[in-house]
């Protein structure tokens, strides 16, 4: 018999639920699932039970052996596992890379303070960012014309 094929609204489905599914495949336990991802042992039970639902599978099914994944569960993992990671990635911030900075740096400045200061600055620029550079405009008239 062929399986029907349903498409799935991402947004009637709580997402929440998908740390939760990996956990309970993984740990293959609902109590340790639940503390693995912040949850209670009924509110694990519960997530479970949407799972269960949305899915159309049992997910978890008693053995002699304790819990044990169905084959639906058994093939999600990897992709569950890898999506969540990708997720992950998309919600991590960006780590900021100084050494990789090419960019130039205005600063409109008195000479004298482009003099006191100009020397110190661009040491520290130099040793944390060294494809960076600083030029220095006067005041006077509009000095974003001369940037």
């Amino acid at each position: 018999m062929i399986g029907v094929m349903r498409e799935v609204n991402l947004a009637g489905v709580d997402l929440n639920l998908l740390p939760a599914l990996e956990a309970l495949i993984r740990l293959r336990n609902v109590t340790r699932a639940g503390e693995a991802v912040g949850l209670s042992q009924p509110a694990m039970s519960r997530a479970l039970a949407r799972l269960r639902a949305l899915l159309g599978d049992p997910i978890l099914v008693k053995t002699p052996g304790g819990l044990a994944p169905t084959a639906r569960a058994a093939a999600l993992a990897p992709q569950l596992a890898a999506s969540l990671d990708r997720i992950g990635a998309v919600l991590r911030p960006q780590l900021f890379d100084a050494e990789a900075l090419d960019r130039t740096f205005h600063i409109a400045a008195a000479d004298v303070l482009s003099v006191l200061l100009g020397p110190p600055l661009l040491a520290s620029l130099r040793s944390l960012a060294p494809r960076a550079k600083l030029r220095f405009v006067g005041f006077g008239g509009d000095v974003r014309e001369r940037i």
